[in-house]
């Protein structure tokens, strides 16, 4: 039988493999079940701070490490055709907005503050300026919008 672990990083095998000793993979893991999480409600029970990059769950950097890299599992799927449906969806939407690190570090930042912090759209720029003062306000705002668009967030 699978761990959940595995099962888990299993699921994200089908968006990117993925190696735990890349900064650029630890980062994307912990964004991408972030937004899973909180933008497409697949709800992995990681638990969820604010740190320097963003959202950070120890418990995803802890699995990561333990699993090492994606590329030796078996790609995995949910059971439940809802779940499936909600992940295939968020498949298609990374491959469509083809996120880079800042990218993806930008659009679970706006989740976070939307959704944990109840930031209004304003709030949010205002916010995001403050704590990553690299990001251009129209990149935060352009980010805002496909965030929106996909009803990953509610303004």
């Amino acid at each position: 039988m699978i761990s959940k672990t595995k099962a888990v990083f299993g699921l994200l095998k089908r968006i990117k493999n993925l190696d735990s000793n890349s900064f650029e993979d630890r980062l994307y893991a912990q964004k991408i079940f972030y937004i899973l999480q909180k933008g497409f409600g697949i709800d992995f029970d990681y638990k969820y701070k604010w740190y320097l990059y963003g959202p950070y769950s120890t418990e995803v950097a802890h699995d990561f490490y333990e699993i090492k890299n994606t590329s030796n599992l078996p790609e995995t799927s949910f059971k439940s055709e809802e779940l499936e449906k909600k992940f295939n969806e968020a498949m298609k939407f990374f491959e469509d907005i083809k996120p880079d690190r800042n990218k993806i570090e930008l659009l679970s930042s706006i989740i976070f503050a939307n959704k944990e912090s109840r930031l209004n759209k304003a709030e949010t720029i205002s916010s995001i300026i403050k704590r990553k003062p690299w990001y251009s306000k129209d990149e935060i705002e352009n980010a805002w919008n496909i965030l929106t668009e996909k009803k990953l967030i509610y303004p």
